[in-house]
């Protein structure tokens, strides 16, 4: 600090003289004052122990240990969560986008926390009263071989404060796990040409199609358990270009992809949204699509669109 001072005085007399107001400056015949340093000490490792056990044996804790703050970033939001945990909604992506769709200003870590706290609001799971058994092994396929393809169904909360059903078409690329979704009010064969070929203007035509036993694709097996194709639908594939496969009866999990996708589809894009109807549904779909909501993984398409394949429309009898 005597440093300091003595430099700050030393510059207003020099401006001073510059000025004029002094005929000469009278602290440069002044040696300042020095400063008188300290040695800095340190503990040693004896000394350094015995202030630890010190500090360890002060029973003096802090006055606000143990409290927790009034107001937290959920305050006032505390009703939204408890209202998607109700209705079965755990999933904290998903819950983070209702609150940050309300005003919410925090992150993911808080939503987690208070979903974790909070289980008991959650409604108990549903379980299979028998195990399912030998799920099989995992197999791969090449890129545009194979797609998974199969419909799930659910209700759908109107604006106007009723439930509506709805089908949810779905198919994914077993190689690159490409995907495309589209809502009906129901899953009859016309509404299943008009998925499968909006799916594949959008990802390209496969090789073949893994699918379940569905009414509108297959009616039976013969005695060797080859498939017989329902008639419009096996022109619908000679027409198209391409060729079915089905997985075994009370087997779904050959086509895990697409079940997952469709768990996915109810759990994260449906839970606590309301839609007017199936179109505003469906746009709804297309938007999340884009801005990376409905995307379950990062993926590269393995096969180009095909930008005439609507011409296939006139060429089939619905």
């Amino acid at each position: 600090m005597p440093s300091f001072g003595a430099t700050t005085l030393h510059h207003a007399l020099k401006s001073a003289v510059d000025q004029r107001l002094l005929p000469y400056n009278p602290a440069d015949h002044v040696a300042p004052p020095k400063v008188a340093h300290k040695t800095m000490t340190t503990l040693n490792d004896e000394q350094m122990d015995i202030f630890l056990s010190a500090v360890k044996q002060d029973p003096t804790e802090h006055a606000a240990k143990g409290r927790r703050a009034s107001t937290t970033l959920l305050t006032g939001y505390t009703g939204i969560l408890d209202g998607l945990l109700k209705a079965g909604v755990t999933n904290s992506a998903v819950c983070l986008s209702r609150l940050r769709a309300n005003g919410f200003q925090g992150g993911k870590t808080i939503v987690k926390d208070y979903i974790a706290a909070h289980q008991h609001l959650v409604p108990p799971a549903r379980y299979a009263v028998a195990p399912q058994g030998n799920r099989g092994r995992r197999y791969t396929t090449g890129p545009g071989e194979a797609y998974q393809m199969d419909w799930g169904f659910t209700k759908v909360s109107s604006y106007a404060g009723e439930e509506y059903s709805v089908a949810c078409f779905a198919m994914v690329c077993h190689h690159c796990g490409e995907q495309y979704v589209e809502f009906f009010p129901n899953a009859k064969q016309e509404n299943l040409f008009i998925g499968m070929l909006h799916g594949f203007r959008y990802m390209g035509v496969p090789q073949y199609i893994l699918t379940d036993n569905m009414k509108s694709v297959v009616i039976r097996r013969d005695q060797e358990g080859n498939p017989l194709w329902q008639k419009d639908y096996e022109q619908f594939m000679r027409t198209v270009g391409f060729q079915t496969k089905l997985c075994k009866p009370r087997h779904p999990f050959t086509k895990g992809k697409v079940e997952r996708l469709i768990r996915f589809v109810k759990d994260n894009f449906l839970a606590g949204r309301t839609f007017w109807n199936v179109t505003d549904l469906n746009l709804s779909c297309r938007i999340a699509r884009i801005v990376g909501v409905m995307v379950l993984h990062g993926n590269t398409p393995c096969l180009k669109i095909m930008p005439n394949l609507p011409m296939v429309f006139s060429t089939l009898r619905m």
